[in-house]
């Protein structure tokens, strides 16, 4: 028997899980730690991650958004689950089943790369390659000062879209 103490937040909590190949399953997961299932194929560590603890977290997240936002996302029903405590908003990575190259990793097969770059790109402080200084974001009027403070015959080139072409204008 599991015992619960209600101010135990350090796991998360499963019980009654009947979810596919899941009997009336009842298990605690460490919270904040890398935790991995294991088992024979067929024994429900599919299940238990993704259909059962994946798709709670998933569906207690996306029923706090608003009613507008919710006719747009698909709100999966609730899995058959006696109780799940402690859980908070959940995400998750897909495998892809694509052809591996030995030049793959975890990281491009399952596109964390991808949510790495989004992560450093909005929490991250971009530093000139060259003399590792911070980039600083300057004003377009700052732009144009510096351009007419530059000596006379210096080559200026300005780079823009037009009409959805790159196109150069010197």
């Amino acid at each position: 028997m599991l015992k619960n103490n209600p101010k135990d937040r350090s796991k998360i909590i499963v019980r009654g899980a009947r979810v596919n190949n899941l009997k009336n399953v009842n298990v605690e997961v460490p919270r904040d730690k890398l935790v991995v299932i294991t088992g024979l194929s067929g024994s429900g560590k599919s299940s238990l991650a993704f259909d059962a603890i994946y798709a709670e977290g998933n569906r207690r997240y996306l029923e706090g958004m608003s009613s507008y936002a919710t006719q747009f996302l698909d709100v999966s029903a609730k899995p058959d689950v006696d109780k799940i405590e402690n859980l908070t908003p959940t995400i998750s990575i897909d495998q892809k089943s694509i052809a591996r190259s030995p030049r793959s990793t975890v990281g491009t097969l399952t596109e964390i790369y991808d949510y790495l770059r989004v992560l450093y790109a909005k929490v991250g402080v971009p530093h000139c390659p060259h003399c590792k200084t911070p980039l600083e974001k300057i004003t377009n009027s700052e732009v144009l000062d510096d351009m007419l403070d530059s000596p006379d015959k210096t080559n200026i080139a300005i780079l823009a879209k037009l009409n959805g072409k790159d196109q150069s204008l010197k």
